[in-house]
């Protein structure tokens, strides 16, 4: 384990670009090959089995890789009329890069094409303009970069911490259960700060970073830059109240049908639902028509930008804690809000814990965009209405080509506890010693 492991930044590349007809079924067929060979990997990893070699696109050989995805994006929307190929991941960045987004992109591609340069050919030639697998590496990244759109707003639930810590703790919390479970007997009947004290002997870890702190220099500059714009913001809001007031009781709103059609639509697009303790969602709809919703939604998401950073950077997104990765980016020249989401457990709880634990949240979000349950002053109602709210978001969902998840089956909640116990361990001033065993029953 790392002497003081370094606090780490992560950052997300999504590469979007319309698809050849001409190759849309050859695409479909490689995809499809790619799927299934990292259905295996992840099984395999998840059993802690070597998954083997021959694979078209080696994920797990992507250094600092949590999450990457294949998704076609269909045309004949009113925003967009030929199919796309979006390419998506979340990765760690390099020491080199610090904060900065483009070279930490660069480094990340520049892996992708050492690892997995004839997969990638294989399946982005299908893409108009894409340089083809006799050109140089750098060729390819700059016609990637020149694909890339980024996110309009982005969290991450473990804030901090590269893939290689996250492992790293997930085999201390084992070491340590293991010893635990090993001398249970001796430890009944001893005091919490001596089996501390043997646990620490027995377990020696180095020092540790300690979860992000809550950025109070952030949440300062944050109040006096809108001090600063004070009149322009009440004239937004002011201008915002009363268009809501206007518009939201004459805007269309999604009618559920179960038809067999939707039905259809539904399996196809819950393809590969729960085959591991986490997830994935893909979800894309177009915005609501007019400026004021597009700076409304622009508004919410830097708001949103902002709190991820300095308030929901332990784990918990607006009280929901099964979020790993998630990202909201405009595409179709910012008419169109694309979602991809990473999260513990089943869709249905995952749709569920937005409705009880974050509606005015979501519902400021997705208010913005076409046939969202009806709203209240953009905050209000909407996902409350949790029928309507969950059968539009199924409507508007795709199914995920490819989704590969470097530890799909840890939750963020163990990925967090476990951050904690190593820092616990490491510092026996930052918890009391029941506090600290509690996290291991």
């Amino acid at each position: 384990m790392p002497n003081n492991a370094p606090y780490v930044e992560h950052f997300d590349l999504t590469v979007v670009a319309p698809i050849l007809p001409e190759r849309r079924e050859a695409l479909g067929r490689t995809l499809a090959t790619v799927r299934e060979q990292t259905l295996v990997l992840m099984r395999a990893r998840g059993r802690g089995v070597d998954p083997g070699t021959g694979r078209k696109i080696p994920f797990d050989h992507v250094p600092g890789l949590h999450y990457a995805r294949f998704v076609v994006i269909a045309g004949g929307s009113v925003t967009a009329t030929t199919a796309s190929l979006a390419f998506a991941s979340d990765f760690d960045g390099v020491a080199a890069a610090g904060k900065n987004a483009e070279t930490a992109r660069r480094h990340h591609l520049q892996d992708w094409l050492r690892v997995a340069r004839p997969g990638l050919d294989a399946v982005l030639s299908a893409c108009v303009g894409y340089p083809g697998s006799a050109a140089d590496d750098l060729a390819i990244v700059n016609w990637m970069e020149a694909h890339h759109i980024p996110a309009a707003t982005s969290y991450i639930g473990c804030r901090g911490r590269g893939l290689q810590q996250i492992e790293e703790e997930a085999a201390l919390r084992q070491r340590v259960e293991t010893w635990v479970d090993a001398h249970r007997a001796d430890l009944a009947t001893l005091p919490p700060e001596t089996i501390m004290q043997r646990l620490r002997a027995a377990c020696p870890v180095p020092t540790s970073s300690p979860i992000p702190p809550r950025f109070f220099w952030a949440w300062l500059g944050f109040l006096l830059l809108g001090l600063l714009f004070l009149p322009l913001i009440l004239l937004f809001v002011l201008a915002a109240v009363l268009f809501l007031l206007w518009r939201e009781p004459r805007d269309p709103v999604f009618e559920p049908q179960y038809t067999p059609e939707e039905r259809k639509h539904i399996d196809w697009a819950s393809t590969d639902e729960d085959l591991f303790f986490q997830n994935q969602l893909t979800h894309i709809v177009d915005l609501k028509p007019g400026l004021m919703r597009a700076l409304l939604i622009r508004a919410v998401y830097r708001l949103l930008r902002f709190l991820v950073v300095v308030k929901f950077n332990r784990g918990s997104l607006g009280g929901i804690p099964s979020i790993h990765f998630a990202r909201w980016v405009l595409v179709n020249r910012g008419r169109t809000v694309l979602f991809f989401s990473n999260f513990d457990s089943s869709w249905e709880s995952y749709l569920g814990d937005f409705v009880d634990k974050a509606s005015s949240g979501l519902t400021a979000v997705w208010s913005n965009t076409v046939g969202y349950p009806r709203t209240r002053m953009l905050l209000w109602a909407g996902s409350n209405a949790a029928t309507r709210f969950k059968a539009w978001a199924r409507h508007h969902q795709l199914p995920t080509a490819v989704w590969y998840a470097a530890l799909p089956g840890l939750s963020i909640v163990n990925v967090n506890d476990n951050s904690q116990l190593r820092h616990a361990l490491s510092d026996p001033t930052v918890e009391t010693s029941e506090t600290t065993l509690r996290r291991l029953r």
